[in-house]
């Protein structure tokens, strides 16, 4: 597998998450409200982090634990989608 940088998955982010999503994904987890349409982007965004070398994740152990529930919740909604609703295929470019 590649290496990728946290960089290289914030500008994914920014190609295919809507920009409100992006900036306040945090804040009431707006990420989850995404629909299905968005599925191939955020395996995607799965498989980017996947490819961070452990020594660039956040040292700090609360960034840490977000980013492993917000993996987490990824997860979930994606499995949601493949066991419920039809997934809509999309692409950034």
């Amino acid at each position: 597998m590649r290496r990728v940088v946290p960089s290289q998955v914030v500008e994914y982010m920014r190609c295919v998450l809507p920009p409100a999503v992006f900036e306040r994904a945090h804040e009431d987890n707006d990420l989850l409200r995404l629909g299905s349409e968005r599925a191939t982007a955020l395996d995607g965004l799965l498989e980017m982090v996947q490819a961070i070398p452990d020594e660039l994740l956040p040292p700090d152990a609360e960034q840490l634990e977000n980013l492993l529930f917000a993996i987490s919740a990824i997860r979930f909604r994606l499995r949601r989608w493949q066991t419920g609703d039809g997934v809509a295929r999309g692409r950034c470019r």
